[in-house]
C-alpha cells in the first residue's frame, strides 16, 4: 500500500484525488491547491474518477463513428454558440466526442454551459471578457465538483452575485 493511501485510507474532507503525470500516480491533494483549468476524469485503470491537467491528456482511439442529423447539427451550434471564448471548429468539436464513451452524455453538458452561458450573458450584460471568465467558470461546473468551482476557474472578473448565480444555474437550474 502506497504512502498516501496509509495516510489517507479514505476521501477526507478537503482532499481530492489528483493524478500526477509525473509521479504516475493518484495523490490526495487538499482542494484549495487545485489549479484552474483542472478537470475530473475517468483514467483507464482507477476506480473513480481524479482531477487531472487536461494538457497532460493523450486523446484516445475514437470511439464513435462520425456523427449524422441531430448529434451533428448540435455539434455545430455549439462551435457557433461558444466561438468567441472557445475557438473551436466543428471538426474539432466532432473529434473529441467521437472519443468519449458517452457522448450524448458530453454534448448535452456541452449544450447546457452554451445555455446557460447565453442566459447569464443576457442577464448580467456581460463585457467579452466577463464572458469569458464566466465560460471557465461553467467548465469548471461541467468538469468536477460544485466544491472545487471557485479553485478551478479563479473568477476575478465577476462579481460575487453573478459567480453564485453562474453555479446556481448550472447545478440547480435557478
Amino acid at each position: 500500500m502506497s504512502f498516501w493511501k496509509r495516510l489517507f485510507p479514505g476521501r477526507r474532507s478537503g482532499l481530492v484525488p489528483y493524478h500526477d503525470f509525473a509521479l504516475k500516480q493518484t495523490v490526495l491533494v487538499p482542494k484549495a491547491e487545485l489549479r484552474p483549468g483542472v478537470i475530473l476524469v475517468h483514467l483507464t485503470g482507477q476506480d473513480t474518477p481524479v482531477y487531472a491537467d487536461p494538457s497532460q491528456l493523450v486523446p484516445g482511439a475514437y470511439r464513435q463513428p462520425p456523427f449524422t442529423g441531430e448529434a451533428a447539427e448540435c455539434i455545430r451550434t455549439l462551435a457557433a454558440e461558444l466561438q468567441d471564448v472557445f475557438p473551436q471548429s466543428a471538426e474539432e468539436w466532432e473529434d473529441g466526442f467521437r472519443r468519449d464513451l458517452d457522448p450524448d452524455r458530453e454534448i448535452a453538458s456541452w449544450l447546457r454551459v452554451s445555455a446557460v452561458l447565453t442566459a447569464l450573458t443576457d442577464r448580467f450584460q456581460f463585457s467579452p471578457a466577463e464572458r469569458a471568465e464566466c465560460f471557465r467558470i461553467l467548465v469548471a461546473c461541467a468538469t468536477g465538483e460544485r466544491d472545487t468551482v471557485r479553485e478551478r476557474s479563479d473568477p476575478q472578473l465577476l462579481s460575487p452575485e453573478a459567480y453564485q448565480a453562474t453555479v446556481a444555474l448550472f447545478f440547480d437550474g435557478v
